[in-house]
């Protein structure tokens, strides 16, 4: 029952698709996140415990590149790095981090032939063949991995740790799993019942309170003045290193065009309708790849250059100013900036500004690593921290304003809501009709065609009333938010399915089900393992 069974988890296969390409087209821009500041000398400072285990600033690291290789692996989707996405992997990496402490504590086992055997599939996946392709893995470990930070020994121990995951969390009893005959009765009808549904959408944004005072403006700041607290700042110099400045400084080769092509041939398949095969000519695609290339290499000698000044800098402490001046180089400086102010639009990243804020003002720290961004290279130095503090109530009352009006509304617009709700609820059981009683609030309702979760709904709140109306019992009434306001629904009608359609169905039912409790017990159990890991992040 193992969870990777790596030909079902992988949903879709357009990342293997995409990776003919990035096989060979390596320099594509790292959308993965970097290790900031000074990586040299924070690599092995403690970041926090798990298990009462000092765990540190490598380990979280190593960490966090496994968990976004484990989401491309499992999902068949490249991952593209935003502020979001990064604290979503920082947290599977804690959670990888204290599921491994667990298995170390355990009786978990992972032998040389697994470890061989999974790499072989996931290379069969890549290639969509039966047979392993020892090509395949040499691209895939030399052109791929690097892009999570590792090569073919630290990958062996990535899939050794990730099924010792899956064995630690696969450590459950089997008798959880039992599905029984009126879980997939339920499940049945669930799936197959056709339901009528009418609805009315109380929209949020044509709902205002009256302006609030000046007195509840005042008492809301007093009440909730960490709300309004201004954040720590800093002032940085940084330079940049932008690719496209090193175009100019290097050359692709007609050779290099040609093995790049050639390589890459899966790249530039032409689909047709026959079972013929066939791509475009290498004339077509010679500019696209010439170009390509060229931004690859630009990118490496843009790589260098910014070590080379990191390298400069940190020798002798010479001062990071001097050597930008020796060099020619720019140095900008911005004004005070938080941690969720964006210092360049569209260009610098959450990167950036966490380079910045682990910086200090001493001689070893007070400059970054360069920051790989997606045009540029970035590297830091601190001038200044501006710390946190409350403002007056006078420096803020437009923002404490705003926002307790914002607060105002929001209260009485769920108030509004909830009572149109209660109405229709206690009406709708004294047998006068919704559409009647939406009216009475100045409400339109609109008629749901038929639908089934097997012929789902089309209508623009679709997914809305289908999650939370499919298990409904008839004259239900039921409040749902969506992104517009809050929904009013009412199931009119569930008219059973055809029972003698349960045996064709059953087996699939009970398999998706079982499915559905693995994968919550599942999370159970990581959930159950991260709370006893007492994790404390520094």
């Amino acid at each position: 029952m193992m969870i990777s069974n790596f030909n079902k988890l992988i949903q879709s296969k357009i990342v293997w698709g995409l990776f003919i390409g990035l096989v060979v087209f390596a320099f594509v821009a790292m959308d993965m996140a970097t290790p900031d500041n000074n990586t040299a000398q924070k690599k092995n400072n403690v970041v926090g415990k798990v298990q009462g285990n000092e765990i540190k600033y490598n380990e979280l690291m190593r960490s966090f590149y496994s968990a976004s290789l484990d989401y491309t692996l499992r999902s068949g989707q490249e991952l593209r790095i935003t502020d979001q996405v990064e604290q979503e992997l920082t947290n599977a990496a804690w959670e990888r981090i204290a599921v491994l402490k667990k298995a170390e504590n355990g009786q978990y086992e992972v032998t040389d032939e697994e470890i061989i055997e999974r790499i072989k599939d996931i290379i069969r996946y890549i290639s969509q063949s039966d047979q392993y392709d020892p090509e395949i893995y040499n691209a895939f470990i030399n052109n791929f991995l690097p892009r999570y930070g590792m090569n073919a020994k630290s990958f062996d121990l990535f899939i050794k740790e990730t099924i010792m995951i899956e064995k630690v969390l696969e450590d459950i009893d089997e008798n959880l799993l039992f599905i029984d005959e009126s879980e997939v009765k339920e499940a049945f009808h669930n799936l197959n019942d056709t339901l009528s549904v009418q609805y009315t959408l109380i929209k949020r944004d044509e709902f205002k309170s009256n302006p609030v005072s000046e007195q509840k403006c005042y008492t809301f700041f007093t009440n909730n003045y960490e709300r309004f607290r201004i954040p720590e700042k800093v002032i940085v110099d940084y330079v940049k290193f932008p690719f496209v400045n090193y175009t100019n400084m290097v050359e692709v080769s007609s050779s290099m065009i040609e093995m790049s092509y050639s390589n890459n041939l899966d790249r530039f398949k032409i689909d047709a309708e026959n079972d013929e095969i066939s791509y475009k000519q290498l004339d077509e695609v010679y500019d696209e790849i010439k170009n390509q290339l060229l931004i690859s290499l630009a990118r490496d000698m843009a790589i260098e250059n910014a070590y080379d000044f990191v390298g400069d800098v940190s020798e002798n402490n010479a001062n990071f100013s001097n050597v930008a001046k020796n060099q020619e180089i720019e140095i900008f400086t911005t004004k005070s900036f938080s941690m969720n102010e964006q210092v360049e639009p569209n260009e610098t990243s959450r990167r950036f500004n966490q380079a910045a804020f682990n910086l200090d003002l001493t001689l070893e720290n007070y400059y970054s690593d360069p920051i790989i961004e997606e045009r540029n290279i970035y590297i830091i130095a601190l001038k200044e921290k501006v710390d946190s503090f409350i403002p007056s109530y006078e420096e803020v009352k437009e923002q404490v304003n705003n926002a307790t009006q914002q607060d105002t509304d929001n209260d009485e617009y769920l108030k509004h809501t909830h009572n149109i709700f209660m109405d229709i609820q206690n009406k709708i059981l004294d047998k006068n009709l919704f559409t009647d009683v939406a009216l009475e609030h100045g409400l339109k309702t609109i008629n749901c065609k038929k639908f089934s979760l097997n012929n789902p709904l089309e209508d623009d709140f679709s997914r809305e009333i289908m999650s939370n109306m499919y298990n409904a019992q008839e004259k239900v009434v039921k409040s749902i938010n969506c992104n517009d306001g809050i929904i009013i629904a009412h199931l009119t009608n569930r008219e059973k399915a055809d029972a003698s359609l349960l045996d064709e169905q059953r087996l699939e039912i009970s398999a998706q089900l079982r499915q559905q409790r693995t994968l919550e017990l599942f999370r159970n159990r990581k959930q159950e393992i991260v709370n006893d890991a007492s994790i404390e992040i520094f």
